[in-house]
Formats: C-alpha cells, structure tokens, sequence
C-alpha cells in the first residue's frame, strides 16, 4: 500500500489532469451545450438569432479573454483557491440566471458572470497542469484534460434536452448549479503545488514524476548558504547554481518577468537570456518586504517591453490573426451547430445527438493528437493549417447533407478533424514557434485572440435573421477557414524570409524529430540540468 501511494504521490500531476478533466465535463460541457438552450431561448423569449447567439459567445469569448486577468490571480491565491472560486462563480451564475424575465438580463447574469467564474476555472487548472508538465507529455496532459471539454458536450447535449424536455431551460439550469458544487467542486482539492512538501519527488528514473515549473528553496538556501556536499560538481555553468551569496541579493541586470505561482514564498525560475540563448536562475520573491519597491517597478517595465517587443513582431500579429479567425469558426461550430441542424428539418433530440456525436469525435481527435503530435515531427502550426482547410471542405459538404446519416458523417468529421486540433493545438503552439521567455505572454496572447474570436462567431446569425436560413453565413465561415489558414502559412514563411534568428520552429521540430540536442536545442537540456541540480541542492 505504501509503494502504491508513494507512486502515486510521484505521479500526481495525472491526478491533477485526470481531475481537470472531470471539472471540465461538467463546466464547460454547460458552455458547449448552449446551442439547445438558444433554442429554447428563442421559443420563449421571441428573440433573434444573433441577440440570443451572443449571449453563449460573449460567455465563451470572455471566458479566454478575462484569463488576461485570471492568470496573476491564480499567481497570486494559487491554482486550488482560484478553482474553487471559479467554480462558486459559475454556480452563482447558472442559479442567477434561471430566474432571468429575458435576454437582455442574461448578459450579465450568464454571459459575463460565468465568463469570470470560467476563466478562473480554465486558468487554474491549465496552469497547474504546466506547472507539473512544463516540458515532458505537456500535449498528452494537454489533450486528456481537454478531452474532458468534449465529454461534456458528448454528456451535456442529451442531457440538457431531457431535463429541458421534461421540466423547462430554468430547472434545468438549477440542476446544473447542483451539479457544479456536487460533482466540480470536490475535484478541486486536488490541486497541490507541485513544491508542496506531500508529494514525493524521489524517483528520478519515473518518466512520469512530478516535474514541477520550479522550487522553493529551503531556509539555508534563503539566506544565501550553499552546502558544498550537496552541490553538483562544478562546470561551465557553475555561477548560476546560487545567485545568493549574501542575504537578499539578487541579479538586477536581468530582472525577471515572470510571477511566481506560490503565495508568500520565495521561488527558483530557469528564465532564459534574450542575448546568448542562455539560462538562469532568479530568485523570484513574493514577500512585500523582501521584494521592496524597487524590485517591483523593475519587474513591471520589464513586463511592459517584453510586451511591447512581443507585439512589435509582424510574424506574431499574424499568429493572432490565424488564431483568431480560428476560433471565430470553432465557436460558429460550438454554438450555432444545434440550431443549423433544427432549422434544417431535423428534431431538437437528433440535434442533441448529432452534438453529442460531434463532442465523441473531438474526444477521439484530441486522443489522437496527444499521442502523435509530440512524436511526429511536424510542426503543430501546420495541423492547423490542415484543420481550417478540412473545416471549409466540410462546411461546403453541408449543403449537401438531405439525410440524418450524412448529418452525423459531418458532425464527426468536424469534431475529430476540424475542431479537435483548433482547440487543443492552439493552446500549446506558440512554444514551438518562440522562445521560451516569451511563454507566458504568448498565452495571454493567445487566449486574448481565442476570446475575441468566439465572440465574433454571432456576427454570423446577422443573415440568418434576414434569410431565415444558414446559407449566407455558411460562405462567411467557409471563406475564415481558408483566410485563417493562410495567415497561419505566413508565420513561418515570414520568419524564414525576413527574421531568421527568430525562425526557431523547423530546429525545435527536428529536435524531436531526433531526439538529441545539438546546440540549436541546448535551452531544453539546460532546463532539465538545472532543475537535477536544484534538487541535489534541495535534498
């Protein structure tokens, strides 16, 4: 029993993603079934298609965009406190809305309110899983959790109508809140820290221990004490195992940027130098007292000209284009499937199962995609590439499905190949195509793009309140498929053209492709050398 434990202990960031996923089937599996609550919506409220689609994109939307927000706050309460708060948030909000006397209430009650709770929800948990997979299975862990989103959909769909069905859209609703706080909540105890002192990190040989983002130093290591027997042995990179020499010094010539994610501690990060492609380590204090108030206004304008230098990038405006676009198809996909397939002559339960169908595929798909994208060397820009292209094809082939069989071929087609890549792959992209100093910005990036992107899909149902049909904005999303994926090509092609220093995607794919470490591919083993020796000095 105790080896079990142990082993499990030395696993936990699984737990953690396995427990990601639950919290996801059941909070976003709600978001992603509001294509049958707009119908219902609509029926009782005399509403429009795009007033009442905006409600379910705006919440999707600011869900990716508030984690501009959520992220600091989770790195500062930690993963756990911001998850259960996210999950109070979201129940308050389903509660609230059911007793809403129309749409114009719902924006604020569902739209904006679940957003915040959600953001909280989806950064605590993304954060944690990096925290315990920063480098290795960080795109199987990735697409497990995620998985947990089209499981939702595959469980929430059907199960939405029978509740609607049988006792009306506001019990349902208040079922839901039941749920979160019954089946969400609990999950959340999980998330520990990975430095927190209950997990094991014993066995270096487990392919699948907790490789945690960083390290609490001891107190010796505080107070600028390195105990020479547990220093590795000396090499070339010797005067950046400990900074700390005296009490509370600190390398001001390169001050970092990155928050530590542990509340009233202090922190190891292995940031590399924009100058030589090296890396270091930074102590990274949280105490108001330690860091002074020098230290902060250090921190923030470096903050602000990585930021500035991120945007400056052509190559990265058109990454957002590509990623936004994307996302505008994906939420068109998530939200305006259900009432395509109702107006198209079929009933509200086989527009529920084809949902439920089209969440099984995604399922499938991000399987898929965990297993072969980390192994594979292709480059992940160019599976999105594929998936936008294949989602126009797929949209052109709507015209043609009379029949439910066909129906269900296009819903499973698109949740396998179209949108399973459009959502997990955005999410771990960028590492491949920038250095890893800019990690942290670019997910803000990213999900600031995903947001604005779904939020934008409900333009869509402006021809569709005209028309009274789905074949104008059919056009519109097939014509976003292709210019998404052209703005996508034109990221590496513009930094082989005009930036080759910052072309680093073809050298970190043929890294993998290899897998051995040249000197183009020395920051990922510097990364692991440092951690091994931050743990000798730990132990």
């Amino acid at each position: 029993m105790t080896g079990i434990l142990g082993r499990i202990k030395r696993n936990w960031g699984w737990v953690v993603t396995v427990s990601a996923a639950l919290i996801f089937i059941v909070v976003h599996g709600f978001l992603y079934s509001f294509g049958l609550l707009m119908v219902e919506l609509m029926e009782e409220f005399d509403s429009d298609v795009t007033t009442t689609g905006y409600v379910g994109t705006v919440a999707y939307g600011c869900t990716w965009i508030f984690c501009i927000i959520a992220t600091p706050i989770v790195g500062r309460i930690g993963f756990r406190p911001a998850v259960i708060l996210g999950v109070f948030i979201c129940s308050a909000s389903v509660l609230i809305s059911s007793f809403m006397p129309g749409i114009l209430p719902l924006f604020g009650s569902y739209s904006l309110l679940f957003a915040v709770g959600n953001s909280l929800v989806s950064s605590g948990t993304f954060l944690g899983i990096m925290a315990y997979f920063p480098i290795k299975h960080t795109t199987l862990a990735f697409g497990i959790s995620t998985a947990g989103v089209n499981t939702g959909i595959l469980v929430f769909n059907p199960l939405m109508y029978a509740m609607m069905s049988r006792w009306g859209w506001r019990s349902a609703l208040r079922i839901v809140c039941a749920m979160f706080l019954t089946i969400a909540l609990p999950c959340t105890m999980v998330f520990i820290p990975p430095s927190s002192p209950w997990i094991s990190h014993d066995d270096d040989d487990d392919d699948d221990k907790v490789q945690p983002r960083s390290s609490n130093l001891d107190g010796k290591s505080l107070n600028g004490v390195c105990d020479e027997k547990k220093t590795p042995p000396k090499d070339d990179n010797a005067n950046r195992r400990c900074l700390l020499e005296d009490s509370g010094t600190r390398d001001e010539s390169h001050p970092p940027f990155a928050k530590a994610t542990d509340r009233n501690a202090s922190e190891v990060k292995y940031i590399p130098l924009d100058g030589d492609g090296k890396e270091r380590l930074s102590l990274m204090e949280l105490e108001q007292g330690a860091a002074g108030e020098e230290g902060g206004v250090a921190r923030t304008r470096v903050q602000c000209g990585d930021w500035l230098r991120l945007l400056s990038y052509p190559d990265v405006f058109l990454l957002g284009i590509g990623i936004l676009l994307g996302s505008m198809c994906l939420s068109f996909l998530y939200f305006s499937t259900a009432n395509f397939i109702v107006l198209a002559g079929f009933s509200k339960r086989t527009a529920s199962l084809m949902m439920s169908t089209m969440g099984l595929a995604e399922i499938v798909g991000k399987l898929i995609i965990g297993v072969v994208a980390d192994r594979i060397p292709v480059p992940k820009i160019f599976y999105m590439v594929a998936a936008n292209c294949i989602g126009a094809g797929i949209m052109y082939a709507s015209f043609f499905g009379k029949t439910e069989a066909a129906m269900y071929a296009i819903a499973a087609v698109e949740g396998c190949f179209v949108m399973a890549p459009l959502d997990s792959l955005a999410h771990t992209m960028a590492n491949q195509l920038y250095a890893a100093s800019f990690s942290s910005l670019l997910w803000s990036y990213v999900m600031f793009a995903c947001g604005v992107g779904g939020i934008l899909a409900a333009v869509c149902g402006e021809s569709v309140d005209k028309t009274g049909s789905y074949n104008t904005a059919l056009y519109v999303i097939i014509g976003v498929f292709f210019t998404a994926a052209l703005f996508l090509v034109l990221v590496p092609v513009y930094q082989r053209a005009f930036c080759k220093d910052r072309c680093i995607l073809f050298k970190n794919v043929k890294r993998l492709g290899n897998k051995k470490a040249d000197d183009n591919a020395k920051p990922t083993a510097l990364y692991e050398n440092l951690r091994q020796e931050q743990q000798m000095i730990n132990s």
